[in-house]
């Protein structure tokens, strides 16, 4: 069991954010992260909404992430967290891997893989397939898209990407379970 001050979950961009200010601030802690550095940005083929980075993309962002962790000398312990206790000492962390004691949690855990909700989904999210309208609608600008679900993220969804695709197809299971003015707006 190791012992540290503050566990910090996930080594993508928030985690490693909070990482790089804790090492500034000379406190004792661990970057933990289950799978890969850099969270979703493993993912993105191209990013264009990252304040100051202009259009890049996902691997070049996460190069300047893990060069700006190697030079701070903050190291990632891997490991896929199982449980987080609270005990006198404060929390303890159980991973795959080994187990923690710490004072305080930051959990940074970031967006999680989706389930496969359609055969194929996980084949091309990031290049045709996405989780997020806010963050993808320009470049399916023009374009036919289809929005799946029928809460109201996905009701605001569609009412975002409307004003920018050429065309929404809802399409949900049963019916519509937003909220009734998102409703009527999406109809």
């Amino acid at each position: 069991m190791k012992k540290t001050d503050i566990i910090v979950i996930g080594a993508g961009m928030a985690g490693s954010t909070a990482a790089i200010y804790l090492k500034r601030a000379n406190a004792n802690f661990i970057l933990l992260e289950g799978d890969k550095v850099g969270g979703m940005l493993n993912q993105l083929e191209k990013i264009e909404n990252y304040p100051a980075a202009g259009v890049t993309s996902g691997k070049d962002l996460l190069d300047g992430l893990k060069a700006h962790l190697r030079n701070l000398e903050i190291e990632v312990t891997h490991g896929n967290v199982q449980i987080i206790l609270k005990n006198s000492e404060g929390f303890e962390i159980i991973t795959d891997k080994d187990s923690f004691v710490c004072k305080a949690v930051i959990a940074a855990c970031g967006n999680a893989k989706k389930s496969e909700f359609i055969k194929g989904e996980d084949i091309y999210f990031g290049a045709g397939v996405s989780y997020c309208a806010v963050c993808d609608a320009n470049f399916f600008k023009g374009n036919d898209v289809a929005v799946i679900g029928n809460n109201n993220i996905v009701l605001e969804e569609s009412l975002y990407l409307a004003g920018i695709v050429n065309k929404v197809n809802l399409i949900c299971q049963n019916k519509l379970t937003g909220d009734s003015t998102l409703i009527e707006k999406v109809k």
